[in-house]
């Protein structure tokens, strides 16, 4: 046997080409599949955030989606329409937040399913917060998902509408 060589009795029956490839327990498998449904997001019109008030982000131009439905002009939600395990990801931001005023969350189906505070401890105030929220979550076919934003600062905050800080996507997890 050379240097750099494996016999071919080994291989099992099969061909290698770009999409199969020789699998770790010796069957062939095929490479690919994709994370669809898929989509990504952003805010670009101006929306205010009324203090202590839960708001939907109402995320209005859509960058790029495969194989779902975003709804950016009327309920502002990602129905995926298939069963499975998702990625999902957002980010939102706030200016002139003072100390620990600022909640994200997303919700499945108007339950609020996963998300966090954002914590700013400063000695100053009218800071521009940001923070983002991920989550990995099962859907159903008929499963929609939405992100919400709080502030608490004392009065109304416009959200930072721009491509790098107003965003919401997320894709299906293959193999899981």
């Amino acid at each position: 046997l050379a240097s750099g060589t494996v016999p071919t009795a080994r291989l099992g029956s099969g061909s290698a080409s770009s999409s199969v490839f020789l699998a770790g327990d010796n069957t062939w498998a095929s490479a690919g599949d994709d994370n669809t449904p898929a989509f990504h997001v952003r805010l670009t019109n101006t929306q205010s955030l009324a203090t202590n008030t839960w708001a939907k982000v109402e995320f209005n131009q859509v960058d790029w989606q495969t194989g779902s439905t975003f709804d950016n002009t009327t309920n502002y939600r990602w129905t995926p329409g298939v069963a499975g395990k998702y990625f999902l990801y957002a980010n939102g931001g706030v200016p002139g937040i003072d100390d620990n005023e600022d909640v994200q969350y997303f919700f499945k189906k108007n339950t609020a399913y996963c998300g966090g505070q954002i914590n700013w401890w400063s000695s100053g105030a009218d800071h521009y917060i940001k923070g983002s929220t991920v989550v990995a979550v099962d859907a159903g076919t008929t499963d929609y998902f939405e992100f919400w934003m709080r502030q608490h600062s004392g009065d109304s905050q416009n959200l930072v509408n721009d491509e790098h800080n107003a965003f919401f996507g997320g894709f299906r997890i293959i193999g899981a």
